[in-house]
């Protein structure tokens, strides 16, 4: 219940700061930084439906490096850079 309640308080905080609404979706492995496959559960922030371009530039920019191992390092690498695209006027590239 706790991990619940607090996922909520994430995601709300996610939607207040971005204005869309986001997932954790959850993964048995991730490849990190080209090439190195590690084993576990990793974490990506995903829209439920289309934002407004930035997870398509994450995903391009981040392409190796979007699975976290804890939902807190997650949220704070997606919030990170998401800050820094909007300060550079939300570029596609």
């Amino acid at each position: 219940m706790h991990d619940e309640f607090s996922n909520m308080k994430r995601l709300d905080f996610i939607k207040a700061v971005t204005g869309f609404d986001y997932f954790f979706a959850e993964a048995n492995s991730r490849q990190w930084q080209k090439g190195d496959i590690q084993k576990g559960t990793f974490y990506q922030l995903t829209p439920s439906s289309t934002d407004d371009g930035f997870f398509n530039w994450y995903s391009r920019k981040y392409k190796d490096e979007q699975f976290f191992r804890t939902e807190d390092t997650c949220t704070l690498c997606f919030l990170y850079n998401y800050k820094w695209w909007v300060e550079e006027g939300r570029p596609s590239e």
